[in-house]
């Protein structure tokens, strides 16, 4: 049966791997000479000679400690060819499990009493679930989904919320006072005026929008400014749209209702006016 799979999925061609390599691997010979553009190439063929039992998983270590010089990088990319191989498998059970001893085998020590290639925590940053449950590096691949899930969740939707009616007014009055200084200093010093800044917003817990109000209230003010840019830039790119949208649509309110203002006094004058004169008429009548 595991011949029939691996016949109907052989894997990667080997033109790096072949078997004078293979050969030189299994007599403990260092393997070198491999190109740096063919890196990638090469742990991809050695992976799949271990799925094809062309070697043991005990040998893959060594290969690659003495093929590259660093082993960090090393390390990282055979990690993502485990993954890749964990979703190439997925079908084929036989070479999944030949697959998965070679994940435990590069978490433990070498044989020559190394270090290991793999770590577990950079197996579980970029394998699925399932195959890091079948590696027995998690307990329940539901379970770490749901955490995942989780995790996801709180770091990119959960929305920090502010009571603005405990917040402190002296930061804010006390921020104002650091921003309008700011625009008066002309070419102030920008570093000085985000350390105060960033100190005003950290030590009296301010709402970043908030703060990013003030910021361009005092720019508009200041406007020849430039440091006020590197203002800015201490605050979510993506929350520049929104506060803006949020003044130009209260300024958009303002007008509408200046607007309104003038027309309702306009009105009442014409009105005064219309009475005055049937008053008028009615003195001389």
């Amino acid at each position: 049966q595991s011949h029939r799979g691996m016949a109907s999925y052989p894997g990667i061609k080997a033109t790096l791997v072949t078997g004078d390599v293979i050969g030189k691997i299994k007599a403990g010979k260092a393997v070198t000479g491999v190109d740096a553009t063919k890196a990638r190439r090469y742990l991809v063929e050695l992976c799949w000679s271990v799925l094809r039992d062309e070697l043991d998983p005990s040998d893959v270590a060594p290969a690659i400690r003495g093929a590259f010089q660093d082993h960090e990088v090393a390390s990282s990319n055979f990690a993502d060819v485990i993954w890749l191989a964990s979703l190439e498998t997925e079908m084929l059970p036989d070479v999944r499990s030949k697959l998965v001893e070679l994940a435990k085998a590069l978490c433990d020590r070498d044989r020559g009493g190394g270090e290991p290639l793999l770590t577990r925590e950079l197996l579980i940053e970029r394998c699925e679930g399932e195959f890091l449950e079948e590696c027995s590096l998690i307990p329940s691949s539901v379970g770490w989904k749901k955490k995942e899930v989780r995790i996801n969740t709180r770091l990119v939707y959960t929305q920090n919320k502010f009571n603005l009616l405990r917040e402190e007014s002296e930061g804010y009055s006390k921020l104002i006072t650091a921003l309008a200084e700011f625009g008066r200093s002309g070419d102030g010093n920008a570093a000085a005026a985000i350390r105060s800044v960033q100190s005003l917003i950290g030590y009296f817990d301010l709402d970043p929008n908030r703060a990013l109000d003030l910021v361009l209230d005092a720019y508009e003010h200041a406007p020849t400014q430039d440091g006020f840019m590197e203002l800015l830039g201490l605050f979510r790119k993506g929350a520049h749209a929104q506060v803006l949208g949020f003044k130009f649509q209260n300024h958009a309110k303002a007008s509408e209702a200046a607007a309104n203002a003038v027309a309702n006094r306009a009105e009442a004058d014409d009105s005064d006016g219309e009475e005055g004169e049937e008053g008028e008429e009615g003195e001389e009548g």
